[in-house]
């Protein structure tokens, strides 16, 4: 019988991902809905899917589905976002007002080894 994870184990093996490094511990079937809602909660559906794609696991089709989903729906939401960064900054810059971006999906690219890793 195996035990099931923590949350911070949990959380541990997504943050892994994000550095580039595997973990002791990969979702199972069994704990899938605990994973999904981790990745969910803490805004991290991309390392998951990172994560799924990257290491064995017994997962069925359905839950690979589930995070594939998910991945589409964060990043549809990331592009989303940046557009209309871009109509705002455009906005702005038109009234002579400089603006920047310090935080969320504009630092991506210089935070993660993929921005699609960003959600």
């Amino acid at each position: 019988m195996t035990t099931s994870l923590s949350e911070p184990d949990r959380r541990a093996t997504l943050l892994r991902a994000a550095i580039g490094r595997s973990g002791p511990v990969a979702p199972t079937q069994g704990e899938w809905s605990e994973w999904l809602w981790t990745a969910q909660t803490d805004r991290v559906a991309p390392l998951l899917y990172q994560v799924v794609d990257s290491t064995p696991t017994d997962l069925h089709d359905g839950a690979r589905t589930d995070i594939r989903q998910l991945h589409g729906a964060v990043m549809c939401r990331c592009v989303q976002l940046e557009h209309h960064l871009l109509a705002m900054t455009t906005v702005l810059s038109a009234h002579g007002i400089a603006s920047v971006v310090l935080k969320g999906g504009a630092t991506a690219h210089l935070d993660y080894p993929d921005p699609e890793w960003r959600e």
